[in-house]
């Protein structure tokens, strides 16, 4: 795969039901079994208000969401607020990585990505080390967050899914800036459908566990998806007009 940078490089599992992430999670993982979690788990909601911008969709399927989980909301992670910097800062890493190939072969990377390589080339050595203080600051209000509960639920992204084969106008990390919070601390999240929005395009939800304790996670997020009544097996309209004959 494509070299990605290195202090927040996760490897994940892309599949259509939680059977085959657990599969995939004890074939590869030297860890223990999943833990089933039969009763109500205690999940953390975060206050709609301290997510900054969601689309209409989104926000009223948070709100479906927690409702439907009996998510409790909780108070705010003040820091996911500035994760967007920090998370910049942090991509200093991949300039290097992908110096040579963009010698040789800019034109392969989009107009947004270039820019975007350009100015991670320019982040200093100082805001590249102040990163990890911020890291280490929302590290511990997310363990705030989860105190005397099982997993954190929030949306996967303020925005709904993308139409195949095209790219709207919004910056390209703006659909994962409540990913990259957990990829920076290393929390486990897992992320499923709730439902598909009036145009066929998905809205997505995800639970965060604590880090090293993928194995409650991976129960919790069972007993999320067994009750979010969404049919693996729907294809987006979007999707399905794209594509060819």
């Amino acid at each position: 795969g494509v070299p990605w940078a290195w202090s927040v490089e996760s490897a994940g599992v892309l599949a259509r039901d939680m059977a085959a992430i657990e599969a995939a999670f004890q074939a590869t993982a030297q860890s223990g079994d999943v833990v089933s979690v039969t009763a109500s788990p205690r999940l953390r909601a975060l206050p709609e208000a301290s997510l900054g911008h969601l689309t209409d969709d989104v926000r009223e399927g948070y709100r479906e969401m927690c409702a439907a989980l009996g998510a409790v909301t909780g108070p705010p992670v003040d820091a996911l607020a500035g994760v967007g910097p920090q998370w910049n800062a942090r991509m200093k890493e991949l300039h290097p990585v992908h110096s040579l190939s963009m010698l040789a072969h800019g034109e392969r990377y989009s107009a947004c990505i270039q820019a975007r390589y350009e100015d991670w080339g320019g982040v200093t050595r100082e805001a590249y080390l102040a990163s990890f203080e911020y890291e280490a600051r929302l590290d511990a209000e997310i363990a705030r967050a989860l105190d005397g509960h099982d997993a954190l639920v929030l949306p996967t992204s303020p925005l709904t899914g993308l139409r195949w084969g095209e790219w709207p106008g919004e910056p390209p990390f703006a659909w994962f800036r409540f990913c990259q919070p957990f990829n920076m601390t290393r929390q486990p999240a897992i992320t499923a459908p709730w439902r598909l929005d009036g145009e066929g395009l998905p809205i997505c939800f995800q639970v965060v566990g604590r880090r090293d304790d993928d194995e409650r996670l991976l129960g919790v997020a069972r007993w999320c998806v067994e009750r979010t009544g969404f049919d693996a097996g729907v294809v987006s309209p979007q999707r399905t007009d794209a594509m060819p004959a």
